[in-house]
Order: structure tokens, then C-alpha cells, then sequence
């Protein structure tokens, strides 16, 4: 009985407890706060930090914002003059990426050798070709280059882009980068976070801008970024058409070539998904079997790992390389084709692109000079390599020939420009004898070996064999020149052979005279790595 009292009693107890509370006691809900308060908010915030930064940009911060430049990468892009129009002139410009501007050898280039040509066969005419490329420029660089200068009016506007739209991971937009012009040009706090952000994030010219250890993004396997570049580069190119159409100035697109038959694409230890070890094992063990023309027992793993996945862009390339050795020349042109178009890094344009460019031709204002079938046609086997190119897409002499006879006999064949100049023409010149005109001299070609050997050893090639093959023509060309050895060793740092490091650095300095300086070593890449680290 006295259990059930207590029973009871709890009962009542919790009961009371779970009482509601009687009006004059309720907590009051609280007001919510206003949107336009939200919003006002960090508006207000926004305005007192532009009114410190411009007290800032006036005071203790004006030289420091002085000295760095603040330019977008469009910004610092050379845009002749305007010339007036002259019906006496024939003027071509010419738009596009180091190919363009005649990497490594300006003095060769295919713009030159065009100039050189024109003038030869235009023998009492006035030619004028300028050069608008530069190193490192993608679809957008070269979208605005001619959107600020095709109102010259020239005859003809002629561009080969297309190899660098994946050679930088920031996204290239035009609309990005005036965005970017227009909010540095209206808030001074804006400007103090470039100048900062440059001040944090610049790189030196050390290692060439191109560290041993960094890794890169396989854009193409990252499909949602790769097909963002793309879509970027294809708007690029439509929006050069239109230019072309409504101010009628004729434009000729140049399809992107390569080499695809003695270049391997990178590997993927150099991206941010590198293999593990057995592949890597493996990698190295078909590469010997291949070199020591043991197809057969090459063959058993390449099929392996191609079954497995039938774009891995390195086995791809063993196996045409097996089919090369064996004289399968149509099955090896397939293989190599194959494995540019699943280059993990897309250092060289794909079918993708060029196909794409080949769809903007109408043949009244675009033009496609199609210089991708052009070389295949004037390889071996057609299977463009190094009697073409110096490296995986720079032409070397013969090649920038090529192309630029292929522009002229394009002008002269569609009578492009200055239709009624082309009846009373000489011939081209033959390369031995335009180069002569040229004045194409032992150091120009010291100059090729030189900084081609030194393009074959950075991130992300590391195409040692190449390095050494040029480095090889340079040292007979220049014996004693010390960038030869100290090139070498770089090389046999990065292949960990420390006792021939130290020898080659030693050769080295001794051709310098003295030790080598700071300044001097930046021209190799990693040179200074050696200097701080084991020297």
C-alpha cells in the first residue's frame, strides 16, 4: 500500500513538472532579424575596409603597392600601333604560342621564314608580317590579342594556338580577367589583396619556374575540368570567327601538329595520381625490353595493361613503338595517335581540338591551313617525329619551313591577299638558300641545341635521352661552353647518380672560370638546387 502512495506521489510530481508555464512567464520568441539588415551588414563592412585601404594607399602602403604589378596576364600582352591602311602593303599578323614566336630560336621561326618568303616571291612589293605570339599563350591570350588589334585592318590574321590550353591549371577567361582589371582599377582594397596575394604566391625564376616535385593535375581524367578548358577554348576560337566576319578581315586558323612518333607522353608520377609501384616496375621493364628489341616479351605486359585500360597513354605508346620496331607502320601511326589523344597532361592538342577547328572553315573569311595532315604527310610513314620537331610540339628548322611554304601556297592557291599581286610571283625560295638569306649562323644552331636540351629535362618531361642528344650537337658546335656540362649535371642529379654530378658540375665550373653565380645558374634548370644542397 505504501508503495502504490509513492507511486502515485511520483506520478503527481512528474506531472507538475511537465506543466506548462502559464502566460506570464513564457520566454518570448525573438524578432528575426531584416534581410536588408543581413545584407546591409557586410556591405558596411565591405566600405570601412576599402576606406582603411585607401588611407593605407596613401600613407604607410604607397610604395609597397608601387612596386608590384598589378597587370592580368592580358594586360601585359604587346599590341602594336595602328597603322594607316595602304593599299601598296601587303600585312600579315600572326597570333599564337611559342611556335609562334619561334621557340627556341626566334630568328627561325616559321613568321620570319614567312616574311623572308614573301618578300622573295613579292619582289617589288611591301611586305609587312608581324609577330604577335609569345610563349605560353592559350586560345583566351590570343582571343584578345586579336580582338584589340584586328581594327589595324590587316589583309589577313593567321593563328596557331591550341597546344597550351592545359599547360596552366588556372582557368583562362576573357571575362575573368576584365572582371579582374575592373575591380583593381575601382577598390583600392582589391588591389592591396593582388598585391598581396602576388607578394605571397610569386614564384623566382629559380628552377625555371618549374620545381622538381610538383605534381599536376591529369586534366583529362578529370572530365568536368577538362571538358570546362575545352568549352573555354571553343567559345575562344567562335569569337575570333565572328571578328573576322563583321570586319571582314580574313583569318586562317593553323591546326596544332605534333610529335607523336619519338615523343612519350609524360608518365604519371608527374601527376597528382601517381601509380603505384608495380606499375612503375613495369614501366621501366618495358621500356629496356623495347630498347633491347625484345617486342615479343614487351608485348605480354603492354596487352595486360591495355586490357585493363585501353587509354593508358604510356602502354599505348610501348605498343606502338612494338608495332614500329615490327614494321606494323599502320597499326603503329594508330598507337600513336591514340596515345597523344589520352595524354593524361594534354600537352599536345588533341583530334578534339583540331577536328573542331577544322569545322570553322567557310573558305570567305575562315580559313584552316591544316597543318596537322601536312606534316603527317611529310613524315615517315606518316608518323610525325624529330625530322620535324625538335621536342613534343616545337617544329625545328625543316619544320617551321614547312609550315611557312604551307601558308604561302594557301595564300597564293585561295588568293586569300591582294588577289591581283599573285599573277607575276617568283618561286619560293629552297630552304639552303632562304636560311643563307637568313643568316643563319653556328650559334643560332648552338642556340636550338642549348635551350632544347634544357626544355627536354624539366617538369614534367624529364626526357633525359633527348637532353643528352642535344646537349651532344651543342658540345660539337661549342666544346667548352659550361652550360653543356653543368647541364649533364642536372641530369645525373635527377637520376641520382651523385658522383657524376659532382664531376660534371666541377667541368663546369672550370669552363666558368670561376665559381658560378647565383645569376648564372638560374639559366639551368635545378642548377641551383645542386649548388645549395650538394655543393
Amino acid at each position: 500500500m505504501k508503495k502504490e502512495q509513492k507511486r502515485d506521489s511520483d506520478r503527481k510530481h512528474l506531472t507538475q513538472k511537465e506543466e506548462p508555464q502559464t502566460d506570464s512567464v513564457k520566454a518570448q520568441p525573438e524578432k528575426p532579424i531584416p534581410l536588408a539588415f543581413k545584407v546591409l551588414i557586410p556591405l558596411v563592412i565591405l566600405i570601412l575596409f576599402e576606406l582603411i585601404a585607401r588611407g593605407l594607399s596613401v600613407t604607410v602602403l604607397k610604395n609597397y603597392l608601387s612596386r608590384i604589378d598589378l597587370r592580368t596576364k592580358l594586360e601585359k600582352i604587346y599590341i602594336p600601333p595602328p597603322e594607316p591602311s595602304n593599299d601598296n602593303v601587303m600585312r600579315l599578323y600572326v597570333y599564337g604560342g611559342s611556335t609562334t614566336q619561334g621557340f627556341p630560336n626566334p630568328k627561325v621561326g616559321f613568321v620570319p621564314q614567312l616574311s623572308y618568303q614573301l618578300h622573295h616571291i613579292f619582289e617589288n612589293k611591301n611586305i609587312d608580317v608581324k609577330n604577335l605570339g609569345w610563349s605560353g599563350f592559350t586560345s583566351t591570350m590570343d582571343r584578345y590579342s586579336v580582338t584589340s588589334s584586328f581594327w589595324h585592318k590587316p589583309d589577313a590574321m593567321i593563328v596557331y594556338t591550341s597546344h597550351n590550353e592545359f599547360v596552366h591549371p588556372e582557368i583562362d577567361n576573357l571575362l575573368l580577367y576584365r572582371s579582374m582589371s575592373h575591380l583593381r582599377d575601382n577598390s583600392v582594397l582589391f588591389r592591396l589583396l593582388l598585391a598581396t596575394s602576388n607578394s605571397l604566391h610569386g614564384q623566382t625564376k629559380a628552377d625555371n619556374e618549374e620545381p622538381v616535385e610538383r605534381k599536376r593535375v591529369p586534366y583529362f581524367l578529370v572530365k568536368p575540368y577538362y571538358f570546362l578548358k575545352l568549352a573555354i577554348l571553343k567559345q575562344n576560337y567562335r569569337s575570333m570567327v565572328k571578328i573576322a566576319q563583321k570586319s571582314s578581315v580574313p583569318i586562317i586558323f593553323i591546326t596544332a601538329t605534333s610529335n607523336i612518333g619519338q615523343w612519350s607522353p609524360p608518365e604519371m608520377p608527374v601527376t597528382i595520381f601517381p601509380p603505384g609501384e608495380r606499375y612503375q616496375q613495369d614501366l621501366k621493364k618495358v621500356r629496356t625490353l623495347i630498347e633491347e628489341d625484345n617486342t615479343d616479351e614487351a608485348e605480354k605486359t603492354t596487352k595486360i595493361y591495355l586490357k585493363k585500360n585501353p587509354n593508358d597513354s604510356s602502354f599505348l605508346y610501348f605498343q606502338a613503338q612494338i608495332e614500329a620496331k615490327r614494321q606494323n607502320w599502320d597499326l603503329a601511326k594508330k598507337y600513336f595517335e591514340q596515345s597523344k589523344n589520352s595524354d593524361p597532361l594534354q600537352w599536345r592538342a588533341n583530334d578534339e581540338i583540331n577536328n573542331f577547328v577544322r569545322s570553322l572553315e567557310d573558305k570567305k573569311t575562315v580559313w584552316v591551313l591544316d597543318a596537322d595532315k601536312i606534316f603527317k604527310e611529310n613524315s615517315p610513314h606518316n608518323i610525325p617525329g624529330y625530322s620535324l620537331f625538335l621536342d613534343n610540339v616545337h617544329p625545328n628548322i625543316d619544320g617551321h619551313n614547312l609550315l611557312a611554304n604551307s601558308i604561302v601556297e594557301l595564300l597564293r592557291q585561295d588568293r586569300i591577299v591582294e588577289k591581283d599581286w599573285w599573277d607575276k610571283t617568283n618561286a619560293p625560295l629552297p630552304e639552303d638558300e632562304l636560311l643563307k638569306q637568313m643568316d643563319v649562323t653556328q650559334d643560332d644552331q648552338f642556340q636550338i641545341a642549348e635551350i632544347t636540351a634544357l626544355y627536354c629535362i624539366k617538369n614534367p618531361f624529364f626526357n633525359f635521352q633527348c637532353a643528352r642528344d642535344y646537349l651532344e650537337k651543342a658540345e660539337k658546335i661549342k666544346p667548352t661552353d659550361w652550360q653543356i656540362p653543368a647541364s649533364r649535371s642536372v641530369i645525373a642529379y635527377l637520376t641520382g647518380n651523385i658522383d657524376e654530378t659532382k664531376k660534371q658540375y666541377k667541368i663546369a665550373q672550370d669552363y666558368y672560370g670561376a665559381p658560378i653565380s647565383d645569376k648564372d645558374a638560374l639559366k639551368i634548370p635545378y642548377l641551383q638546387k645542386i649548388k645549395e644542397k650538394l655543393l
